[in-house]
């Protein structure tokens, strides 16, 4: 069987499952009620749900873009929130989740050992919930708007809104979708180290075959990488999947 994830923000989540017979069955598995933590998850409250990623256990874990928590559906179906307060900010680090601030948050990624990455969009940092501990951290952006840091640590870089936060399948490599800057950056979890993988800053289609730092992009708004190292990259006004190799070419895969 394979899944198919349709995202709303209208506070509800559909899950789209394709069966061998070829037949689709759409199942509301979040959201669309007034319900609490706790409850089930069918029915329970979301605030403009946005990016969604799973663990190795099958629970569920979802970002409010306005709520500005982070929220579970474990595998019975019930629904709890694992960070945020649900007041807009940018405050918390180094203490609990749960009495954390976000800001817009668009995206989430799991690693293999359980930590939880967020796209803290408008506060232009990646936020990283420790799942032993359950302490919320910055560990890419200073939380200023703006491009820099290239070679140095992420948390002393400057971003203009991470939009899009994806892992490599060894979750060794944080790959981020850098948009207002027009840049995917990437980010050795070992050394901390943050650098670009695709983007020069400038708005424009970039040549097959051209070396993917130097090249422009249109907006890139989604990220994901795959187990030959391919990092790929879709623009939301480029309306074009590019896809960059190991070897830092790029080239595009669909669209124009």
């Amino acid at each position: 069987m394979r899944l198919m994830l349709c995202i709303a923000v209208t506070s509800t989540i559909w899950l789209s499952a394709q069966v061998p017979a070829h037949a689709e069955k759409l199942v509301l598995v979040a959201g669309g009620g007034d319900g609490a933590d706790g409850t089930s998850a069918v029915g329970g409250q979301l605030r403009s749900p946005f990016g969604v990623h799973f663990d190795q256990a099958g629970n569920m874990y979802l970002v409010e873009l306005t709520g500005q928590r982070v929220r579970k559906v474990d595998s019975r179906g019930v629904l709890t929130t694992v960070a945020g307060t649900g007041e807009l900010g940018n405050a918390g680090d180094g203490g609990p989740a749960a009495k954390a601030q976000f800001n817009g948050m668009h995206s989430l990624a799991i690693a293999p050992d359980g930590s939880i990455y967020l796209s803290d969009t408008w506060n232009n940092r990646i936020r990283k919930l420790d799942p032993q501990s359950g302490t919320i951290s910055a560990v890419a952006g200073t939380g200023e708007k703006g491009f820099s840091g290239d070679g140095g640590p992420a948390a002393q870089a400057k971003f203009g809104g991470i939009y899009c936060v994806a892992l490599d399948p060894a979750g060794a490599r944080m790959y981020l979708a850098d948009l207002d800057n027009r840049r995917i950056r990437v980010v050795d979890l070992k050394t901390g180290i943050v650098g670009t993988v695709a983007g020069n800053g400038e708005k424009g289609v970039p040549a097959d075959g051209a070396d993917a730092k130097t090249s422009p992009l249109v907006d890139p708004r989604a990220v994901a990488a795959d187990r030959q190292g391919n990092v790929y990259l879709l623009e939301r006004s480029g309306h074009a999947l590019r896809v960059v190799d190991p070897s830092g070419k790029i080239r595009t895969v669909v669209g124009t």
